[in-house]
């Protein structure tokens, strides 16, 4: 019988590697309901899937609930919020023009840089937060 090994990274990403170390599995690919620091939330161009966030049910139901965030395979320079099947927002569509280390400042502890990237297969969103700030920070054991 194989034996698999987890470990969670310092960024909260759950890996699940083989004996030899290779990577099964990991949590930043198969996102569900968080959206952390390096996680990447965009469209594949060749087969059009995306990653999509869900809400839970309610506060103690993880199953999945009637809200998701993510890119549209259609509109693949814009990202939505859907209920259900209907949009409920949706960002303004990305020009292609470099997005400058855009700041967000919550208080004066707390630096977001959002960062949208336009790569040769796929297009995606992804965030990070100063090494100073005291902000969010992935919790939890494996």
């Amino acid at each position: 019988m194989a034996a698999f090994f987890g470990r969670r990274t310092s960024s909260g990403n759950l890996v699940v590697q083989s004996p030899n170390g290779s990577t099964l599995w990991q949590s930043f690919g198969n996102p569900t309901d968080k959206y952390l620091p390096g996680m990447k939330i965009g469209i594949n161009y060749r087969t059009r899937a995306g990653e999509r966030l869900v809400s839970w049910n309610g506060p103690g139901d993880p199953s999945p609930g009637s809200f998701s965030f993510g890119g549209d395979p259609d509109t693949a320079l814009q990202l939505f919020i859907w209920n259900q099947s209907r949009p409920y927002w949706r960002s303004p569509v990305w020009t292609g023009n470099p997005i400058p280390s855009q700041l967000m400042v919550n208080g004066t502890t707390t630096v977001i840089y959002l960062s949208a990237v336009d790569a040769d297969d796929e297009i995606y969103l992804s965030f990070g937060i100063s090494d100073r700030s005291t902000g969010p920070r992935a919790r939890g054991t494996c």
